[in-house]
């Protein structure tokens, strides 16, 4: 699970985390923007039931990066770790390895752009499974948006092209669109996110955007759900985003030249 908690340590917090993880068995959790120091770490884990932990310090009172998790269910390796994000690699003891990163993007546009270079230096390193999860501060589409000013049509643009060079996707989600709202706005800033490798290594995997408590960020739960199938039990998955790339029809076509001449349009009808 990740979750923008906006203070870690404050009154009834850790009793509202054991309870939330608790209900939902979260084993692997990160918190984020914790405003807070390692000092009430101790308090934090023995509160809610995890027994390891790695952590990124706040500046002041800004950011901080928390991953706790349960050794029973697996080993969680820090891999490398930086202001903005923390990526590991994940070995559940029951299921397949994977990488996993985990973000808190800053809200300052400049800054933002580190983060969308470390990521692409990171998908360059990457062959497996790699999910990226955690608050962005940025979303993808006017959609994701709702009240206040217009959307910010360049922090829109960076995500996007830091998504295509990444050959990330945004995962299908249950629960209410937007993950953040304050002052009579609402934004869906909180993403999950993944490679094909991932997709075809977790086919059953579901996202949650859980209730808003205490923070004016909702928790986003993810489920790996059953685990690695046999190939041939694989299912076939389509992006729409696909119909667009001028190279596609031709792809179909030299794909299986025996079939009528492929028309975009038909399939996207």
């Amino acid at each position: 699970m990740s979750w923008n908690i906006q203070g870690a340590a404050a009154k009834g917090v850790p009793l509202l985390l054991k309870d939330i993880t608790s209900r939902h068995s979260v084993s692997c959790l990160a918190l984020l923007e914790t405003r807070v120091s390692t000092k009430k770490m101790p308090l934090i884990l023995k509160s809610t039931g995890f027994d390891d932990f790695f952590v990124v310090e706040e500046e002041g009172f800004s950011g901080g990066i928390w991953i706790l998790w349960k050794k029973q269910w697996g080993q969680v390796d820090i891999i490398s770790s930086h202001r903005q994000f923390v990526h590991t690699r994940i070995s559940p003891k029951d299921g397949p390895s994977l990488q996993v990163t985990f973000v808190y993007g800053s809200p300052n546009c400049t800054v933002r752009d580190i983060l969308w270079r470390e990521l692409r230096r990171l998908a360059s390193q990457i062959s497996g499974p790699w999910l990226v999860a955690g608050d962005f501060n940025s979303y993808l589409s006017a959609s994701n948006k709702l009240g206040g000013g217009p959307p910010n049509l360049s922090s829109m643009n960076k995500f996007r092209d830091c998504l295509d060079a990444c050959s990330l996707s945004d995962l299908e989600f249950k629960g209410p669109p937007f993950t953040w709202e304050g002052r009579g706005v609402k934004e869906r800033i909180d993403w999950a996110l993944s490679n094909d490798n991932w997709l075809l290594s977790f086919p059953e995997a579901t996202i949650l955007h859980l209730p808003r408590l205490k923070s004016d960020h909702k928790p986003i739960l993810i489920k790996l759900g059953g685990g690695q199938r046999d190939a041939s039990q694989r299912p076939f998955r389509f992006l729409a985003a696909w119909l667009t790339h001028a190279d596609f029809p031709r792809l179909v076509e030299e794909a299986c030249p025996a079939k009528p001449r492929f028309n975009p349009h038909e399939l996207a009808g």
